[in-house]
C-alpha cells in the first residue's frame, strides 16, 4: 500500500475527504450503517501507509 501510493502526496485532508466521499456513496447505495462502519474500520489501519508525513 505504501508503495502504490508513495509520491502522490496524498494529505490528511485528502483522506478525510476519500472517507466523507466513500460514506456518501456507501448511503447512496443503502448500504446498512453496520456494514458501513466494518468497511472504514477495515480501510483506517491503511492511513498511515497512504497519508504523507509532514
Amino acid at each position: 500500500m505504501k508503495t502504490a501510493h508513495e509520491g502522490l502526496g496524498i494529505s490528511e485532508s485528502d483522506w478525510n475527504r476519500f472517507v466523507e466521499l466513500t460514506k456518501e456513496t456507501l448511503n447512496k447505495f443503502k448500504v446498512p450503517p453496520k456494514e458501513q462502519q466494518e468497511f472504514l474500520q477495515a480501510v483506517a489501519p491503511l492511513k498511515d501507509l497512504i497519508v504523507k508525513k509532514k
